[in-house]
């Protein structure tokens, strides 16, 4: 059986806003199901989305270290220090 959960109950699930949610649902295709003025969530549905979200954004994050192999290295970067005689 399928354990739909309420909006707030999936608030505090992800731990995101109301707003945010709600763009999510709005925007990025966030599965929901109306159930007349309501939105239910299934729980199964939202954590494959999730994941499916995470594997998206690593393989952009890869691409863009491919391209810009410096981006992201701050550890190499080090203040210049200039000294005035």
């Amino acid at each position: 059986m399928k354990t739909l959960l309420t909006t707030s109950e999936l608030i505090d699930y992800l731990g995101v806003s109301r707003p945010t949610l709600y763009a999510w649902v709005k925007d990025r295709g966030f599965p929901h199901i109306r159930i007349g003025r309501l939105n239910r969530y299934d729980q199964q549905e939202v954590d494959e989305w999730m994941a499916q979200q995470t594997l998206k954004a690593n393989a952009e994050a890869a691409a863009l270290q491919e391209a810009h192999p410096r981006l992201g290295r701050h550890d190499r970067h080090r203040p210049v220090t200039f000294v005035l005689d």
